[in-house]
């Protein structure tokens, strides 16, 4: 149904069941097209080469707001439905000042927010292949309700979704390397923390994801065990074979994931530092944005991207640690079993959420497409296969300390 874009502006709801799809889930078919796919892993890789390659931190602010205006053009001339001139109209309208475009854009979307970064909400353009499920989302915000910004339905403008989203404030991380990093990462102690505790919601709030409602979409246990099992068994034929010992164990523990004990949770496919939003001023993480992609995942598979924000790639695509980046580690992993609870965060508890972290590790870094429906596992030399090793050989077996 497509709504007058100012009457739905000044009466806000929520969607019915479903009405705009369903959230990506493996085996059942993709929430957003496979270029959108590909163009989104470009981005990502896009913004690690710039913060890698940039040489100080205005030279990868300039390059992030660049990339964001290339997005933006060709966000505009992909959907003509609707100008951008008319997006700012409309957004203004429902913040209710003057607004501008937020610093970091994404691939299938249009966000703005209030110039002056005071207001309490940013506006978001889709277009209908890549339109939210907000009902679905209600239930992903019951699991992280600490992190993830509310979203309303605000009608169509044209051929776009429109969506006001709750202002999570601060940069992200992106943008406040510079204070996180300084006076030994005494900033990112706190950012360290606050992910702990963002991941631990995840555990305390799974029987919210495990009731929702029989109409929300769900994957199967059994097929996500044999896609896991089956990308796994891809790894360890196609990557480099210093790496077989390393996959085969963890093909080996994958039972362990799917037992019918450990909880399937939400799991948001793209949590790297320009989804991480933090305070510069106190390093305490004020959201975590750009939900759209997310799948049912074994708990624990997202909890590899701590290393995101624990050090910079060099140019080759290698992680560059901070010196006291084992002290950030074992700061993480305390405030992670605190945050859990010690009754439940036993040795055994613990190595099981291991195995989950690195076997998100090597399904989410390890492929690259090689069309656009196929993917392949990373090459030997390959920018990418040097970002997997740097993020794995050496750390597996000592990223979780007692």
């Amino acid at each position: 149904m497509t709504a007058d874009p100012v009457n739905q502006a000044m009466a806000p709801m929520m969607i019915p069941l479903l009405a705009l799809g369903r959230v990506a889930v493996p085996g059942r078919g993709s929430r957003i097209d496979v270029p959108a796919r590909r163009d989104q892993r470009y981005t990502r890789n896009k913004l690690r080469m710039m913060s890698s390659s940039s040489s100080d931190f205005g030279t990868l602010e300039k390059s992030v707001l660049a990339l964001s205006a290339k997005q933006i053009r060709d966000f505009f001339s992909k959907n003509t439905g609707a100008t951008q001139e008319e997006c700012n109209q409309l957004a203004q309208q429902i913040i209710g000042q003057p607004v501008h475009p937020t610093p970091v854009q994404g691939v299938t979307s249009y966000t703005i927010t209030a110039a002056n970064d005071a207001g309490d909400s940013v506006v978001q353009f889709r277009n209908g292949d890549n339109a939210l499920d907000i009902a679905l989302f209600a239930c992903i915000e019951r699991v992280y309700s600490s992190f993830m910004p509310h979203h309303q339905y605000y009608g169509t403008l044209g051929a776009l979704h429109v969506y006001r989203i709750a202002y999570v404030g601060g940069k992200s991380v992106y943008f406040a390397l510079k204070e996180l990093q300084s006076n030994q990462c005494e900033l990112l102690q706190r950012t360290v923390g606050d992910l702990a505790r963002f991941f631990a919601e995840a555990w305390h709030n799974r029987s919210a994801w495990a009731n929702r409602p029989a109409s929300m979409p769900r994957t199967d246990s059994n097929v996500l065990h044999a896609d896991y099992l089956s990308k796994l068994k891809q790894l360890s034929e196609g990557l480099p074979k210093r790496f077989s010992p390393t996959v085969d164990y963890l093909i080996s523990e994958l039972p362990r994931l799917f037992d019918g004990h450990w909880p399937l949770v939400p799991h948001h496919k793209d949590l790297i530092e320009n989804n991480i939003h933090v305070d510069p001023a106190t390093g305490s993480v004020t959201g975590i944005c750009d939900w759209m992609d997310t799948t049912d995942g074994p708990f624990g598979t997202t909890i590899w991207s701590l290393d995101a924000i624990l050090g910079t790639r060099s140019g080759s695509g290698r992680r560059q640690y901070y010196p006291n980046h084992d002290n950030l580690r074992d700061l993480f992993w305390a405030e992670f079993r605190s945050a859990i609870g010690p009754s439940t965060a036993s040795e055994e508890f613990m190595a099981v959420v291991d195995v989950a972290r690195q076997v998100g590790l090597f399904l989410d870094n390890g492929f690259v497409y090689t069309s656009e429906t196929t993917w392949s596992p990373v090459a030997e030399g390959s920018y990418e296969l040097n970002y997997l090793e740097s993020m794995s050989l050496g750390l597996l077996s000592s990223s979780i300390r007692s």
